[in-house]
């Protein structure tokens, strides 16, 4: 019942040096080494005990709370410091403990109390009144008389009365409860905060910046203060709400007053099973995660009544590429299937059911459509899920296998037509389910959640889909000497292991030093420019990469095809370039190859029927192994591996005795070397991870052709055709578009060079 005016915290801000083992035993103590841990930021908190001296809420907001805050910085308040206190170093605050301000807050009155000690003690009698209606109040320093008010009519200081006798306030921010406790089932709703003095006209914090979000409250404490309130994340199906990090959200409240603030157009997705959430409110300070508070009590989603599954066993799938190519099974046996549900699903099925008597409708009138997770219910049916029935607005009907079940057995994400075209696959990600119950009608859909607590259908991504495109990198820096031949490493990822692409070198003097700036860039029409090896092949240094291709191409740039020193702007030119129209290769000079990329002259994965009997998919043009030229039966896998083999040139890593006799087991690049010493050889078809590639050729007069839309060849994931061709990459300046990066020529000598002498003789030292 006394007026705490002022408080004094001490923390000792410097501590003894000693060793624990000497403390005590010697007269001396450092007084400049700080402590590690007394704190930078300091509060006191001011709240009041029960009758029966038991402490109640020790939150800052609710009405049994605290009354009242105080914080001091080190280093950034006058206040909190250190001082020498006794001949001792420590950090003190000095908190004057005082509510409200001095002023004379005018208002309607509600009751009036005399002889209250100070001016907290009339803050606490009126937030233990709010509910009764206070909402301000005034204390009377000389009188000690305490005015409890039901609003805040005016805060100017009235210049005929005594303003400095008056110090007056509110509640400060009070939070009570929210509404509702219980949300609707996969529905908007809204969502309202109340409460005493939340940030209104009459407050310095503009009332928009409130914030709420929505956490699960199976991972917050129950006696949570708040900070866990900042760093929880948005839980999955919570719609309405965003938080970009644990302290931004958004959106702003929808209406406010001083006493409540609501957010509407939220939505919440139901589970499997009763769901709890807490909670949470910023007054508009959300960067301060003490700022955030739990609200008391809990949202209640009740369980969903209908919930879908997709069963494994009726999952069907395109086999992977990276699995055994020589199943037991054959074609596309069982160990090169993916797991679960994946992109590559040829069928799968969705069964939706209920509990007895979880609703009333007839199965017959239920309908679904499976879309994206960033969109709603509305949308129509994926376009790239193929089903039995095609979506017209109102879903897709299934087939009742009881009163509470219903499956859809049509679903693709795989669809073959027949290998000639590019399949249609659909996408990996998170699908919702909507369902309706209503045959279909409008704003009936609704999401559902899994019969295992999951939010949404999820098709997998398999082994390879996240790899980084093919390309060469840009940015690449170089050196080298002038007068000397050079190398330079073209780095990349991903890249084709067949290239006879070539570098460009733009001389020195098309580049400006001052600003930096080069007038011609790659792809340009320049003459007279060098040319760096760009009738030389490229060839891989690198090993391939775990899917297929190289990280590095090297060239030779020839000490004749640099004019000088300075900067060179290094533009690449892939083989792919290449075309119908382009000059002849000449006598001795190298194909191009064409790259075709998941393409494959057989439909099967596996490598056991790459020949050209019924059914095999070659069509008489696949070169057998009675065809092939004895340096390259050598190098078939049976040849190769079947006996067993030693040594670097060994590619015997895939092998299997199942495997057709005219596979060779070479990489691309050494499987191009051989089509290139046969005349008959169109190209060749290569496995895009595995060591083995088997050569094409013409069938008599019917010509291989490489376009997969005239049946040529097939569409495969797993696989690459190269098709020879008899003209020549790289010959124009536009198919150097590629900018790689710079060369950097220097005629510098160089330094840091030792030399030995003979003592007392005449010599002459060479500078390089």
């Amino acid at each position: 019942n006394t007026d705490v005016r002022c408080v004094k915290v001490y923390a000792k801000a410097f501590e003894n040096s000693q060793p624990y083992w000497q403390q005590g035993t010697i007269d001396y103590e450092d007084e400049t080494k700080p402590k590690q841990y007394y704190p930078i930021d300091i509060t006191l908190f001011r709240g009041k005990s029960t009758a029966s001296g038991t402490r109640c809420s020790t939150s800052e907001v609710a009405l049994d709370g605290f009354t009242e805050q105080w914080s001091l910085g080190f280093g950034r308040d006058d206040a909190y410091s250190v001082q020498d206190v006794d001949g001792k170093k420590f950090a003190v605050a000095t908190f004057a403990t005082t509510c409200g301000s001095r002023g004379h807050i005018a208002g309607e009155l509600l009751s009036f109390e005399p002889n209250v000690p100070g001016a907290c003690h009339c803050k606490q009698l009126c937030i233990d009144n709010a509910a009764s209606g206070c909402r301000s109040w005034k204390w009377r320093t000389d009188s000690k008389a305490c005015y409890l008010q039901t609003n805040i009519a005016s805060a100017e200081v009235d210049c005929d009365d005594d303003a400095d006798m008056w110090i007056s306030g509110d509640t400060g921010l009070r939070l009570t409860h929210f509404t509702p406790s219980v949300a609707p089932q996969n529905s908007v709703f809204e969502l309202t905060v109340a409460g005493y003095n939340l940030p209104n006209t009459n407050q310095d914090m503009p009332a928009d910046r409130q914030r709420i979000k929505i956490v699960d409250a199976t991972s917050v404490p129950d006696n949570l203060r708040g900070n866990i309130c900042a760093e929880a994340a948005d839980p999955p199906g919570v719609k309405g709400l965003r938080c970009v990090s644990g302290y931004i959200c958004s959106p702003r409240p929808t209406t406010s007053t001083a006493d409540s603030a609501s957010w509407a157009g939220l939505e919440i997705q139901d589970l499997d099973a009763n769901k709890d959430y807490k909670v949470c409110y910023n007054a508009g300070t959300v960067y301060d995660r003490y700022s955030w508070h739990m609200l008391a009590g809990t949202l209640r989603v009740n369980r969903a009544v209908h919930t879908f599954s997709v069963p494994a066993a009726d999952i069907t799938s395109q086999p992977m590429c990276g699995a055994s190519m020589f199943p037991a099974g054959g074609d596309g046996g069982t160990d090169m299937l993916p797991d679960g549900l994946t992109r590559l699903a040829k069928t799968f099925k969705v069964a939706v059911s209920r509990p007895p008597f979880g609703s009333y409708s007839d199965v017959d009138n239920w309908r679904i459509r499976l879309v994206r997770s960033h969109y709603n219910c509305s949308a129509r049916h994926d376009k790239y899920i193929a089903s039995a029935t095609t979506e017209s607005g109102t879903g897709l009907s299934g087939v009742a296998q009881d009163v509470d079940t219903v499956h859809w057995s049509d679903f693709k994400c795989f669809q073959e037509n027949t290998y000639t075209t590019k399949p249609v696959m659909c996408q990996s990600g998170a699908y919702k389910v909507c369902f309706s119950e209503k045959s279909g009608a409008a704003d009936t859909f609704k999401p559902i959640p899994s019969s295992t607590g999951d939010f949404t259908l999820d098709i997998a991504a398999v082994d390879g889909d996240t790899e980084s495109t093919a390309t060469v990198y840009s940015g690449q820096q170089y050196s080298g000497r002038t007068g000397q031949d050079t190398k330079v490493s073209v780095k990349g990822f991903r890249l084709n292991q067949v290239s006879t692409g070539a570098i460009r070198l733009l001389d020195p003097t098309l580049y400006n030093a001052a600003t930096g700036v080069w007038s011609k860039s790659c792809g340009d029409v320049v003459e007279g420019t060098a040319y760096a090896s760009s009738q030389t092949w490229a060839s891989v240094r690198s090993t391939p990469s775990s899917v297929h291709g190289a990280n590095e191409y090297e060239f030779q740039v020839a000490s004749a095809n640099v004019v000088g020193s300075g900067a060179y702007k290094v533009c690449y030119c892939e083989e792919q370039s290449v075309s119908s129209t382009g000059d002849n290769v000449g006598t001795g000079e190298m194909n191009s190859y064409k790259l075709h990329a998941d393409r494959s002259r057989n439909r099967a994965i596996t490598w056991a029927n790459r020949n050209n009997a019924a059914g095999a998919g070659g069509d008489g043009h696949f070169i057998l192994a009675d065809a092939l030229p004895s340096t390259a039966t050598a190098l078939t896998c049976k040849a190769m591996c079947g006996g067993g083999c030693s040594g670097r040139d060994c590619h015997c890593e895939d092998y299997d005795d199942t495997v057709a006799d005219n596979v060779l087991c070479l990489p691309p690049a050494k499987c191009k070397t051989v089509c290139e010493g046969i005349a008959a050889c169109r190209g060749f078809e290569t496995h895009q991870s595995r060591s083995m590639c088997v050569l094409l050729q013409n069938n008599g007069g019917t010509v291989l052709s490489f376009d997969i839309e005239t049946n040529g060849v097939h569409y495969n994931e797993c696989t690459d055709v190269y098709e020879k061709v008899a003209k020549k990459a790289c010959t124009g300046d536009a198919h150097y578009s590629k900018d790689v990066g710079t060369l950097w020529m220097t005629s510098r000598p160089h330094v840091g060079a030792d030399w030995v002498l003979t003592p007392g003789a005449s010599q002459s030292l060479e500078v390089i």
